[in-house]
């Protein structure tokens, strides 16, 4: 979990830094949404309800950006 919690910063934070191009930041986004939320849930297979709420919003919001 530790492991998809760094991932998820890289693809979150790390990569605004290198100015890649609309569609890669896009994709990046959503891909770091998505290990976040899997970093939250493996090690106890529950996600606690205010965090999945605010999870699954960004990740629509990455989505939609994204289509």
């Amino acid at each position: 979990s530790e492991v998809l919690a760094d991932i998820s910063h890289v693809a979150l934070d790390l990569i605004t830094f290198t100015s890649p191009t609309r569609a890669f930041l896009r994709l990046s986004l959503v891909l770091g949404r998505c290990l976040a939320i899997a970093a939250d849930w493996v090690p106890d297979h529950y996600l606690h309800p205010e965090e999945l709420a605010f999870q699954s919003f960004m990740l629509s919001v990455s989505v939609g950006l994204l289509v």
